[in-house]
């Protein structure tokens, strides 16, 4: 092959790696806002604001946020029977998914299954009448109480989250208890761990990096963790740190493998820990920042891609479009020279 068209072929294959750079993965921190009525969205490398993706909620006060499989956002607001659904890019409103007076309470935590439906975690008004129960996820419709109130000793229902074991782990905050129930009939299997030490503590939990299984205790303001397999409980994973977390504090593991933490309305933050050690690492979003007032739910949204452009590429097309045809002037050159010979 002549020299000059295997170096072509290498150029342009170096600008078609060039022109299809794209920046890395990007995945933004979303927060409820409870009483500035507004969901709130975070860099998920610096914690800095970036600003509100849904406000101006009329009356709605965000408590419990999901994605749906639909990829747009599900919001439980507190003291309100209605789950709210939103565009997730552009914060818009879609419609009301839920409006059921069965929801008596509060909308603690809310879970798309493995069966593709949306599970409520139903405070009851009061906590003996803690329920969990399950809708339609394509329609929103009501299906059944999955967890009836008194199942189990169920009391005060908080966080709950499927297992790899395909159950339903849920949180008894008056008893101090995680509760197991059956993933697909909802009948109760047994009390998984007793969370020690408590006083009306345990407001969610989260399955970690490690399979065990972590949860937040506002009690004492601690992050507890237990074994996967059996329930029992291993260590204080994050000790007396989480300050002001309540009803609406959530846990999550983000992509980078750390601990996020909401505080609640006191703390009115983000904390962030290491996610191996429990260690504090910092203020991930700062107390207030952007409004927060009375930090709630907490998300991180799906990885994006994104393509970046670059100024650079048609300097580059130019000045190497000059290159080769300087290059092929010059062998041209040479070549009437040997023939003049």
């Amino acid at each position: 092959m002549n020299k000059s068209i295997r170096v072509s072929a290498s150029i342009v294959g170096i600008l078609a790696s060039v022109a299809t750079w794209t920046a890395p993965a990007k995945a933004d921190i979303l927060v409820g806002s409870y009483d500035s009525l507004q969901i709130l969205r975070y860099d998920d490398k610096t914690g800095a604001f970036l600003g509100s993706l849904a406000s101006e909620i009329p009356g709605d006060r965000p408590l419990s946020l999901t994605f749906g499989l639909d990829g747009n956002l599900y919001v439980g607001v507190g003291f309100s029977p209605a789950i709210r659904r939103f565009d997730s890019q552009t914060g818009a409103f879609i419609d009301t998914f839920v409006s059921d007076e069965r929801l008596i309470g509060t909308p603690q935590e809310l879970v798309f299954g493995p069966d593709g439906n949306l599970y409520v975690a139903d405070f009851g008004g009061t906590a003996p009448n803690s329920k969990v129960i399950r809708y339609n996820g394509t329609t929103g419709a009501y299906i059944d109480d999955f967890i009836p109130v008194g199942s189990g000793g169920l009391s005060g229902v908080q966080g709950m989250v499927f297992g790899a074991d395909g159950n339903l782990y849920v949180t008894s905050r008056v008893t101090n208890q995680v509760l197991r129930y059956d993933g697909k009939t909802g009948g109760f299997l047994d009390v998984f761990a007793d969370v020690v030490g408590a006083n009306n503590g345990p407001v969610d939990l989260v399955f970690g990096p490690d399979e065990n299984l972590y949860v937040l205790d506002s009690s004492t303001d601690s992050v507890l963790r237990f074994n996967s397999a059996t329930g029992a409980f291993i260590d204080v994973f994050v000790s007396n740190e989480v300050s002001g977390a309540d009803d609406g504090s959530n846990l999550v593991f983000g992509p980078d493998g750390n601990l996020y933490v909401t505080t609640g309305f006191s703390g009115n933050s983000v904390r962030r820990f290491n996610g191996s050690t429990g260690q504090f690492i910092d203020e991930f979003v700062s107390p207030g920042s952007g409004g927060l007032n009375y930090a709630t739910g907490l998300l991180f949204s799906p990885s994006q891609t994104v393509p970046e452009s670059n100024s650079a590429i048609p300097l580059s097309i130019i000045g190497i479009y000059g290159i080769l045809s300087y290059t092929w002037r010059h062998r041209k050159g040479l070549s009437k020279s040997n023939l003049c010979k």
